[in-house]
């Protein structure tokens, strides 16, 4: 009887594993002379006298060769490729894909600045999914004249994919095509489940131009909200990154609709799959550290700072050609520094748009659904262009105050730093309508905003962290002026009780995600870092995107 069960479940192993396929690990290694197909790969002697697997010379080679749930190891060097992933197999939620660096070594993709072209390119002729890209370095695509092309992921129809431990830089294009670090770009779909943690991304795109951004959603002319919510990016999570330079950082091109009930606002189904951009670092962006336009947006624990006075912005915007404001966007506990803030829209106050059908009464008030919590405004700078710290619905066409649902917009427990309570510091409608503290509280449109002039927010030496002990007001501090209490629609969350972006009680993560380079990433594991806020994750190294990230109907 023992025997005839060993042999039933050597029978049922055998045809599991032979369903899912054969995980092998796949060398690249320029040091051979030739390819090795044969599994006699050594990684110690590094050639064909061992029993350690298949390897070939090129990348490009690996990457055509790889099958579901298989490893491309990258021994330590430079590679010179431009790399196409048409026609390459994807993983499985079971197997997924995955290349990076040999362990303790550090792979280097650089065109070298020789090709108008991108350095991994998917022209969505199928669906790329499944596939980790972990622990290596994409830098040189385009040319140095900044041409059309340069991207360093430029991908279509691309989802649930996972960018860990990167390092993405001076990858360069112009305006004339979206360019820069990671492009999500939309033929089918756009982005979809994508992971993006732990990354540093420098000075990629042009500097000028939005389009040229560290990432892009790019769902463009998708304007019928009816049709387009499976196409659009959604259940995306950008987590404990470094930006740095480029014109913008996180850019959605074209609005994201997900809540499609005409103006109402009263469609929930899609509430959970607004994307989450948090608990990361922005410094220096040329135009905007964040340009989101996506129904339900969640951002959160993030640091923007402009030291070099570019007069940024970070923007929530309804594009002119969609004619419809942002749904429920949630933008709580980041420190904005030298920064305007504002949720925008630059359509006309009524009628149709032509290109989408979408008719819009003319009795409709702008509703835009905004949550703004716990933020610090920091020094946001003088008016410009009609704008001051914080911007609601502003518009440059025929939007004013009265055009404006003020009911559906949430603005509580946020800090304007460096201003009194009477300075002008919100504006709501055009450029009209200009309130400080005091008079934008006596309107009935919040209960508690605080100002303050006084030094010491933040630590000596310390530009991203708060004193904990800061006063915003005569009783309330930094870490106990925060709204607290539930998530306004969201269930399982619980906003924070401080103010500003970082947990005064756990402040590592700044440490962390400010100390990203290319020799922490060589060496990183594949746990989560012991700073990500909470401490490590309780199951390390299981890189699977978080519970919320589901897959999409094509």
């Amino acid at each position: 009887m023992f025997y005839k069960f060993k042999i039933i479940f050597f029978i049922l192993t055998f045809s599991l594993i032979g369903s899912a396929g054969f995980a092998a690990d796949i060398y690249v290694d320029q040091t051979l002379s030739q390819n090795i197909t044969d599994g006699k790969y050594s990684i110690d002697n590094r050639n064909s006298s061992g029993s350690d697997g298949d390897a070939y010379t090129t990348l490009q080679g690996a990457i055509s060769a790889v099958q579901a749930g298989d490893t491309i190891y990258m021994r330590g060097g430079t590679y010179n490729e431009f790399l196409t992933m048409n026609g390459i197999e994807s993983g499985t939620s079971s197997a997924w894909i995955t290349l990076t660096s040999y362990p303790s070594e550090w792979a280097i993709i650089d065109g070298q600045h020789a090709a108008s072209d991108h350095m991994f390119e998917y022209d969505g002729s199928t669906n790329l999914r499944y596939w980790k890209f972990e622990r290596f370095e994409v830098t040189g695509g385009g040319v140095n004249t900044l041409s059309v092309k340069g991207t360093a992921f430029d991908l279509d129809a691309a989802d649930h994919l996972i960018f860990r431990y990167m390092y993405i830089h001076d990858n360069l294009g112009t305006g004339q095509y979206v360019n820069g670090g990671i492009n999500l770009r939309q033929e089918q779909t756009a982005g979809q489940n994508i992971l993006i943690e732990y990354c540093y991304f420098k000075d990629n795109g042009a500097t000028d131009n939005p389009n040229c951004s560290h990432i892009n959603f790019f769902s463009d002319y998708v304007e019928n909200p009816l049709n387009v919510t499976n196409r659009a990016a959604r259940d995306n999570e950008v987590r404990y990154n470094l930006f740095e330079g480029s014109s913008e950082s996180i850019h959605y091109k074209n609005m994201q609709y997900l809540c499609v009930d005409d103006h109402t606002g009263e469609d929930m189904s899609n509430k959970a799959s607004g994307d989450k951009i948090h608990h990361n670092i922005f410094i220096n962006q040329g135009l905007r550290p964040i340009f989101i336009a996506q129904d339900f947006i969640q951002i959160y624990n993030n640091i923007m700072i402009d030291t070099e006075g570019n007069n940024t912005q970070f923007m929530i915007q309804g594009i002119s050609e969609d004619d419809r404001e942002p749904f429920y966007a949630t933008v709580y506990n980041n420190l904005i520094k030298n920064i305007k803030v504002g949720i925008y829209h630059d359509g006309n106050n009524g009628g149709t748009n032509d290109n989408s059908n979408y008719a819009i009464p003319s009795e409709h008030k702008g509703r835009p659904y905004f949550y703004f919590y716990n933020n610090i405004i920091e020094n946001a700078g003088s008016e410009f262009n009609g704008r001051n710290d914080l911007n609601i619905l502003f518009t440059y066409s025929s939007w004013t105050e009265n055009d404006i649902d003020m009911s559906s917009v949430h603005v509580e427990n946020n800090l304007f730093y460096g201003r009194s309570s009477t300075d002008e510091i919100i504006d709501v409608g055009d450029d009209t309508n200009d309130y400080s503290a005091v008079g934008y509280k006596s309107k009935g449109y919040s209960s508690v905003l605080y100002t303050s002039q006084d030094n010491g927010l933040h630590p000596a030496g310390e530009s991203f962290k708060c004193v904990g002990s800061f006063l915003v007001d005569g009783t309330k501090t930094i870490e106990d002026g925060g709204i607290g209490g539930n998530h306004p629609y969201l269930s399982g969350i619980t906003l924070p009780s401080y103010i500003g972006a970082v947990n005064p009680k756990d402040d590592a993560w700044v440490d962390g995600v400010l100390g990203l380079n290319a020799q922490e990433m060589k060496n990183a594991s594949e746990d989560d870092p012991s700073w990500i806020e909470g401490g490590q994750s309780s199951d390390p190294g299981s890189l699977q995107p978080p519970s919320g990230l589901q897959i999409s109907p094509n």
